[in-house]
């Protein structure tokens, strides 16, 4: 059985690149589609469950920090897309 799907999970450093490399190639030997997933860390800013009553200062944070990693998944998206033909993000 062949995979159709392939995910790389990235945290956007120097050592997810030779990941993304890998997975871009996998992808591109199969004939798969590729999602990378990046997964945003709340408690990083002091709020470790994402619950309606979060406070509006720390929901904006988590919306300014969604905005960033979403164009840092984008770029990483653009650039697999010059070799592959299925690509998606998700956060």
């Amino acid at each position: 059985m062949l995979p159709k799907k392939i995910l790389l999970c990235t945290d956007f450093s120097d050592n997810s690149k030779p990941a993304r490399q890998y997975a871009t190639d996998y992808a591109k030997a199969f004939e798969a589609e590729l999602t990378i997933f990046h997964v945003i860390n709340s408690s990083r800013i002091g709020y470790p469950l994402l619950d309606e009553g979060m406070p509006a200062d720390i929901r904006s944070a988590l919306s300014d920090i969604q905005q960033s990693v979403e164009k840092a998944l984008n770029l990483i998206a653009t650039e697999c897309r010059q070799e592959l033909a299925q690509v998606q993000t998700s956060v």
